[in-house]
């Protein structure tokens, strides 16, 4: 079982990426007593961001006025998406799988970013990105979002009302959200 930290900046603070991911690795490690002093970040040919020592998975997202840092031992995919009425017909028409849209065209639409953060954090876990077969796979069934794809568990986090976000890990244990949009 992942145990996944979720730490969420406000874009506009002064920090840089790199110092979001090290104060996100910082907490993680307090908390899991791990140890990563290289916190150097890069990026597989695919655009995956990694850390060097790879001790620590992550997935980063942002959107709106959030970022955000996905971290566990395992794998993890993290997608963040602030609500937006237009356009959201002919996204879903065009990246989602069939079964998708139509519970979409059911539902009036309502929770097209439900299913993108899902299926964004899905893609995020497994390293393909949304230009590898986004439409191949489905995140519903007639009851509506399912909880797991392929072996891989999804969690919708609440925490803006404006905004969805979802965390997609092979198992998670524990989910513990840090809210970091204070100035320090």
């Amino acid at each position: 079982m992942s145990e996944v930290v979720v730490s969420l900046f406000h874009v506009r603070d002064e920090r840089t990426v790199q110092s979001r991911i090290e104060e996100a690795v910082e907490d993680y490690s307090r908390t899991y007593k791990t140890e990563d002093s290289q916190v150097k970040l890069l990026y597989e040919s695919g655009g995956k961001p990694y850390l060097e020592s790879r001790a620590v998975e992550l997935s980063i997202s942002h959107s709106g006025e959030l970022w955000g840092c996905a971290l566990s031992k395992e794998p993890v995919g993290l997608d963040i998406q602030l609500i937006r009425e237009k356009g959201v017909c002919s996204v879903a028409k065009r990246f989602f799988h069939p079964e998708e849209y139509r519970y979409l065209q059911e539902t009036g639409f309502s929770d097209f970013f439900s299913l993108w953060t899902a299926k964004e954090s899905y893609v995020k876990f497994t390293g393909e990105g949304i230009t590898d077969g986004f439409s191949a796979f489905s995140v519903v069934d007639s009851q509506g979002l399912l909880s797991s794809v392929n072996g891989a568990e999804l969690k919708l986090i609440p925490f803006l009302p404006e905004y969805r976000i979802c965390v997609c890990a092979e198992r998670i244990g524990s989910l513990i959200i840090r809210d970091k949009r204070e100035k320090r």
